[in-house]
């Protein structure tokens, strides 16, 4: 009989595919059922909000649902969720079920970046120097 795999099993292998650190936080949430972390979500719980949205998005443990996680990362940004905001960052950046946009993808990035996300910091970054969302300043690129 094969074990069964965890879901803080299944986001951890992926975390390292992606040469990813999960935070603390998601991992030990990622060790309940969706269901109990989506409960949490819409009890306002921030952290949870932000898990479930990235769930969503990256589609491992669940069907992979952009409506889902686009609803789920809005609602934790908005609180000031810096992961979230960078997470939808790259929503706009790719077209993630979301026409693509620099602009937004840009002022995701820079909200995550003001709160010291490095991440963040480093998109921004890129983004002067092709100049996407952002007027192109290489001098600004490189601060």
């Amino acid at each position: 009989m094969r074990a069964k795999t965890t879901i803080k099993h299944k986001l951890m292998s992926f975390a390292v595919a992606l040469g990813l650190t999960l935070s603390a936080q998601y991992t030990q949430a990622a060790s309940l059922p969706v269901l109990d972390i989506e409960t949490m979500a819409l009890q306002g719980n921030v952290q949870a909000q932000y898990d479930i949205g990235a769930i969503y998005l990256e589609g491992k443990i669940v069907e992979k649902d952009y409506d889902k996680a686009l609803k789920w990362l809005l609602k934790a940004a908005n609180q000031g969720h810096p992961l979230a905001q960078y997470n939808l960052g790259w929503v706009y950046e790719d077209g993630m079920g979301v026409p693509q946009d620099y602009n937004k993808s840009t002022g995701w990035f820079q909200k995550s970046a003001e709160q010291g996300f490095v991440d963040a910091q480093t998109s921004i970054g890129v983004r002067y120097v092709k100049g996407q969302g952002v007027p192109q300043n290489y001098a600004k690129g490189l601060e």
